[in-house]
């Protein structure tokens, strides 16, 4: 059995992966692709769409609420299972869902504290962000509007368009010691969300939960079975891929993927035997070089929207949430 255990030494090898049995370009599509080769295809190229759905499922069961930011007070300890978690920084998270409209995140004045709000769609790509390096320390509300969006914002308000109906707000506050862990406390709890059509009263102020991001945990992906497929066919259809991804998707038709076709039993086994191939293959992909830098191994090329399917599925198997490389580096 494979072993999927988070190791940031995989993850840093995970991007920059072309050579590393990438998935076919568009012009190689052929009409002799076999139904297996298409399905190990489909599953790394749906596979962070899939984690999403899984994720936001977890949340779901754990009670929490979208469109509310749910933060740790606490640094990381044994007890926090998300995957290398940072021990100077504060983590939580908010899933929005924007489909009834825009949601707002407010943030404070950080002064000139390290914050980042990380955006991230439910293919796992980092969209955009909100935090020190790109909008400042100064306060500031965001709008965070869902595709097709069209409408008027407030003055004061900057609007971000996400790519799917559904994102993930991943909060990192940093901490400079353990005497500046009170005044990053005060800073961590003062994020908010809340509906553009109630702006700004009716905000919701971030709620305290340890260890908040456990609710997205590394998943065990041996665990998977021709199911996935189903998942697939269903994600896609309620958050279809950008423009210049449809053409993947098209491809699978042949899967009933996105299409009317029937997943009968003998396509089942098919799909099903395809996963160990392409776990192997993403396995493969995050033992791949990285970058040296001075003896260190980092990975340069995290981008915000990462367009090698198994880039990208490398990169989400233990989660989101990993920074692009103008953000931070992993060494």
């Amino acid at each position: 059995m494979l072993d999927f255990a988070p190791s940031r030494r995989q993850f840093l090898g995970a991007v920059g992966l072309a050579g590393a049995g990438a998935l076919l370009p568009l012009s190689s599509v052929r009409a002799a692709d076999s139904l297996s080769q298409l399905a190990e295809d489909a599953f790394i190229w749906g596979l962070p769409l899939v984690l999403s759905g899984r994720y936001i499922e977890i949340a779901r069961k754990a009670g929490l609420s979208f469109n509310q930011f749910y933060l740790s007070p606490d640094l990381a300890t044994p007890a926090t299972h998300a995957a290398g978690p940072n021990i100077d920084t504060l983590y939580g998270f908010a899933w929005l869902d924007l489909t009834g409209g825009p949601q707002v995140i407010a943030v404070p004045d950080t002064h000139d504290r390290y914050y980042s709000i990380q955006l991230l769609d439910t293919y796992g790509d980092s969209f955009s962000y909100i935090g020190r390096r790109v909008t400042g320390t100064k306060a500031g509300a965001y709008a965070i509007t869902a595709p097709g969006w069209n409408g008027t914002l407030p003055p004061g308000v900057t609007g971000i368009a996400a790519p799917t109906g559904k994102v993930l707000a991943l909060v990192r506050t940093l901490v400079s010691g353990s005497t500046d862990l009170p005044a990053a406390q005060a800073i961590h709890a003062s994020y908010s969300t809340g509906p553009l059509s109630a702006w700004p009263q009716g905000r919701l102020p971030a709620i305290a939960r340890a260890n908040s991001i456990n609710a997205i945990p590394a998943l065990d992906l041996t665990a998977f079975d021709a199911g996935f497929f189903d998942e697939l066919d269903a994600l896609v259809r309620q958050y279809p891929p950008l423009p210049e991804d449809t053409g993947n998707l098209a491809r699978f038709a042949p899967l009933g993927i996105g299409s009317a076709t029937q997943r009968g039993p003998q396509l089942r086994a098919t799909l099903a035997a395809a996963i160990p191939a392409a776990l192997a293959r993403i396995q493969a992909a995050q033992a791949a070089s990285s970058t040296v830098i001075n003896g260190w191994r980092s990975n340069l090329s995290i981008v915000p929207f990462i367009r090698d399917p198994l880039a990208r599925a490398a990169i989400n198997t233990f989660g989101p949430g990993a920074h692009i490389a103008k953000e931070a580096l992993y060494f």
